[in-house]
């Protein structure tokens, strides 16, 4: 493993670690504030809109700078919005700081993506966004240590600025003198929104594929302990303790699922994976004991999460003479969009019918994930 891709794997712990310090944070934070515990939702989705708008003005940005400067802008926005959060004395600085948070963060997350389809192979991938699970698991605990001692939640937000301000410092020594990979690889472009009929028939498969795993994986972090209290009849701190099996899945999935793919074909996988998903969620629905309910979360979240990073890889290759980073960041932010709203609407369903019918809902977008792949391998195929 060369050090280029080792630094890329230390940027995407670095975008993981403040996905996570918001939700752990913010407890302590509205008391503080003195504002309400609902009001994290409006924190989040200025965060997801500025991940929306550099995905989607990122590959402007790569006309003018490489992969180097971008990485180093992405990390320096980062590194400030963190810092002001940290010190900040109301909950507008806070909100005010969740824009240039989320536009660093999309910035990384396209050019990262972008580069390691382009130079690496499926397996780094898979591994790269496992990375990102070790960030956020890391920026929980920190802010949850913090919060327990006689330190605060500022102190976590602190540690955290600094953290990213030394892979900031960083970036200058791992693509000194490396001009030929401190460059985003370029692409021949028909123009990414010049598009015939026929060519968005088939790229709003893409954004469909992307929409709906995150939508459904963002849906299990937020619904899946009130999915437990409700259907399954779970006390709330054995919810908490039982949905943490999910994210160790996710974790585990990815970094797994980069050994394999080593060895199966990517749509192969990506069947797999979506079988392994509703056979996972079948016995979420009928499984009524703790344990059964455990090992469900813990093998949905191995088999659902590496869908994420191999829909990634495989995309550019659908696309050839397309401006990758463009076709990314479409990828990126579309990922977002079903963040932003469907977790919301879901809600609102189960709270009109039930919590029970959540596995279905799951099973469902997986399969609906699955048709737009296939759809996509037969554009290659009949080419």
């Amino acid at each position: 493993m060369n050090a280029i891709l080792l630094f890329i794997f230390l940027l995407f712990i670095g975008i993981g670690l403040p996905d996570s310090i918001l939700g752990a944070a913010w407890p302590y934070m509205s008391e503080d504030f003195d504002v309400n515990v609902g009001d994290a939702g409006v924190i989040s989705i200025m965060i997801s809109v500025g991940i929306i708008l550099a995905s989607l003005y990122v590959s402007r940005l790569k006309k003018r700078m490489s992969f180097s400067l971008l990485s180093k802008l992405g990390l320096l926005l980062m590194s400030i919005a963190l810092a002001l959060s940290a010190v900040a004395d109301n909950i507008y600085v806070i909100a005010f700081c969740s824009l240039p948070l989320g536009f660093g963060s999309g910035i990384l997350q396209t050019t990262c993506n972008e580069y390691v389809s382009n130079h690496y192979e499926s397996k780094h991938m898979c591994w790269l966004h496992g990375a990102w699970g070790i960030g956020a698991v890391t920026g929980t605990a920190l802010i949850s240590y913090m919060a327990e001692t006689v330190l605060s939640w500022r102190t976590g937000y602190c540690i955290v600025a600094l953290l990213e301000i030394f892979a900031f410092i960083g970036a200058f020594f791992a693509f000194r003198n490396k001009p030929a990979l401190s460059r985003v690889k370029q692409t021949q472009t028909n123009g990414m929104f010049k598009l015939t009929l026929k060519e968005m028939r088939t790229k709003i498969f893409v954004v469909f594929q992307y929409f709906l795993y995150c939508s459904m994986e963002n849906s299990v972090m937020l619904w899946g302990a009130s999915y437990l209290i409700a259907a399954k009849g779970f006390e709330a701190d054995v919810a908490a303790k039982t949905i943490s099996l999910y994210f160790c899945g996710v974790t585990f999935g990815r970094f797994g699922s980069g050994l394999l793919l080593a060895k199966i074909k990517a749509h192969t996988f990506v069947r797999a994976c979506v079988a392994g998903c509703t056979a996972g969620c079948v016995v979420l629905l009928v499984g009524t004991s703790v344990p059964v309910t455990a090992i469900a979360l813990l093998f949905l979240g191995c088999v659902m999460s590496p869908l994420y990073p191999t829909l990634l890889y495989a995309t550019p290759k659908y696309f050839p003479n397309e401006d990758h980073t463009a076709l990314m960041g479409i990828q990126v932010a579309s990922a977002y969009l079903g963040i932003l709203f469907i977790p919301a609407l879901l809600g609102k369903l189960f709270e009109k019918t039930t919590f029970v019918i959540f596995p279905a809902v799951i099973a469902a977008a997986m399969c609906g994930v699955l048709v737009c792949a296939s759809i996509l391998r037969n554009k290659i195929i009949k080419e």
